[in-house]
């Protein structure tokens, strides 16, 4: 689970999705916008990829287990809102990389 400070709020998720530009991959979609403080991010599973509640939480818990092992490379001040698309396969942990460098958010490690 995120700590509290890396969580988005509902405020910061519906401006994110407002304002911010998207990228996206074979099975992910990221919204990000610019803020203050360190990076926010947060997984959505939409009813349109999985009925049930059980499934959708799991998937969120497991995108989410994905995201926090990077959160130390990330850049601060952004926040990130992902979701997952209706795809046969869940995403690889390589995918969010890859997303995560197309949307410059990642520290340059240099």
């Amino acid at each position: 689970m995120l700590k509290k400070e890396r969580r988005v709020t509902s405020k910061l998720f519906q401006e994110t999705l407002k304002k911010g530009p998207s990228f996206d991959s074979e099975n992910i979609y990221l919204k990000r916008m610019e803020s203050t403080g360190p990076t926010r991010l947060t997984f959505s599973v939409p009813k349109t990829v999985e009925k049930g509640v059980v499934k959708r939480n799991y998937l969120k818990r497991k995108g989410l287990s994905i995201l926090e092992k990077h959160t130390k490379s990330l850049k601060k001040g952004f926040v990130l809102v992902f979701f997952l698309k209706k795809t046969k396969t869940f995403p690889t942990e390589e995918e969010f990389v890859n997303l995560l460098e197309k949307a410059k958010i990642v520290e340059n490690k240099g």
